[in-house]
């Protein structure tokens, strides 16, 4: 083992948060702790990736001295994505707390900055990740980052996006996948669902609904039909995870509620959807 290089700018990061700085003439650090918690903590410095490690000060009921090495190893290529989180409602930075999700666990690699809303997060190369943020009494727009071709480092600008909790709220549930014309829904929709699972489970009061949508394409009725089944597909999915029917009603609306034009391919992708609106709370 060696210290961190000079211009490596270690820093000590508690619970995702940057603590302190580290000096790198003798790779000490010093950090006072509460007892009664539990804590993670890493090392960021340019160039390295942490290792993550974690105490449990949860049966301490007294001072104590603890000695704990942090460990950094070079670092792989990377995507480094950083933006802001916004609530949707207001389009202004969420200044409390929050926390950055990376296919719905909450990342180890990530920075938070909740005084300004800002936030940044390593991404492994070669891959499709779903990113979110996540904060009491909000619902994560879920992002699909693909760097599935990219094979250096690459930065992205990307804000992500929270919707309050609010009766009469629509939220997007961007990516809920079905096979073409039918209403099987395709692997990738199952980590937007458990997000509704869990946020119905959280919130014992909360009853939705779940609207199926799609474009103009083809006629009225077959429309009608098939936005419901795939909204059907949805809310079948959340109840068999333990949440009660009465709490998750359905509904096809067909091509009545457009949300772009119909006149591009890219507005009809936007207008094929699944939505689901905060009934009682």
């Amino acid at each position: 083992d060696s210290l961190l290089p000079l211009d490596a700018s270690p820093k000590f990061v508690l619970n995702g948060v940057v603590a302190d700085s580290i000096d790198t003439n003798d790779g000490i650090y010093k950090i006072r702790l509460a007892w009664g918690q539990k804590y993670t903590f890493q090392v960021q410095a340019t160039e390295f990736d942490p290792v993550v490690a974690t105490i449990d000060l949860q049966d301490i009921k007294n001072y104590q001295k603890i000695e704990r090495n942090l460990y950094a190893a070079p670092l792989k290529k990377y995507a480094l994505v950083k933006g802001k989180v916004l609530d949707k409602k207001t389009g202004s930075p969420i200044k409390n707390t929050f926390l950055i999700d990376v296919d719905g666990s909450h990342s180890t690699t990530s920075t938070i900055d909740d005084v300004n809303g800002t936030y940044e997060v390593r991404l492994s190369l070669g891959k499709k990740s779903i990113l979110t943020a996540s904060a009491d009494a909000y619902f994560p727009i879920a992002e699909v980052i693909d760097v599935t071709d990219q094979t250096d480092n690459i930065e992205i600008a990307k804000d992500l996006i929270l919707v309050p909790l609010r009766v009469g709220e629509t939220i997007l549930l961007n990516n809920i996948t079905f096979g073409s014309g039918s209403s099987t829904l395709m692997g990738e929709s199952f980590t937007d669902m458990d997000r509704v699972v869990d946020l119905l489970k959280a919130f014992p009061n909360l009853k939705i609904e779940i609207a199926g949508h799609t474009d103009n394409s083809g006629n009225d009725a077959t429309n009608l039909r098939l936005s419901r089944a795939r909204a059907e597909s949805v809310a079948e999915y959340i109840t068999g995870k333990g949440v009660s029917k009465v709490r998750v009603e359905f509904k096809g609306y067909g091509k009545t509620k457009p949300i772009a034009s119909n006149l591009t391919s890219g507005g009809r992708a936007q207008n094929r959807r699944v939505e689901f609106v905060v009934l009682e709370l």
